[in-house]
């Protein structure tokens, strides 16, 4: 089983980007969909953590850890059928953060540049775009 903490979309980019204010609905709705991806990708919490030191130094994840973030993407209601990043999902994720204004807009704009996740490898870009040192380019 996964951890709470680690795997679910907003808790995953907090750990390099900012703090997250979740309610107790939104926690147990995300532990939902972060146990049906693990599941159907086979990632377990020691997938996880095996990744998480890349996440910080903005690495590339494994396929395995991309296809359930892909799925949790999906099933959030953050990545449309099409594979494209619904912002409207995206902005409400980003509120939930405590993050200042300028971040926002830096991870906004980088999203934007991304193009439509279809298969696993698709989301680096797109995961990049919450670390520091990426969003910081644009």
């Amino acid at each position: 089983m996964i951890l709470d903490k680690g795997l679910i979309w907003s808790i995953l980019i907090a750990s390099v980007f900012a703090d997250v204010e979740l309610s107790k609905d939104l926690i147990e709705r995300k532990k939902q969909i972060d146990l049906k991806c693990g599941r159907e990708n086979n990632f377990e919490e020691e997938d996880y953590k095996q990744d998480f030191h890349k996440i910080e130094l903005s690495k590339d994840l494994s396929e395995k850890h991309l296809c359930f973030l892909k799925c949790f993407y999906q099933t959030d209601g953050a990545i449309d059928e099409k594979g494209f990043l619904i912002f409207e999902r995206v902005d409400e994720i980003l509120s939930m953060m405590k993050l200042n204004d300028e971040d926002k807009k830096k991870i906004t704009t980088c999203l934007k540049k991304t193009k439509a996740v279809n298969k696993c490898t698709d989301l680096i870009p797109l995961t990049k775009c919450f670390t520091r040192k990426e969003s910081s380019m644009n």
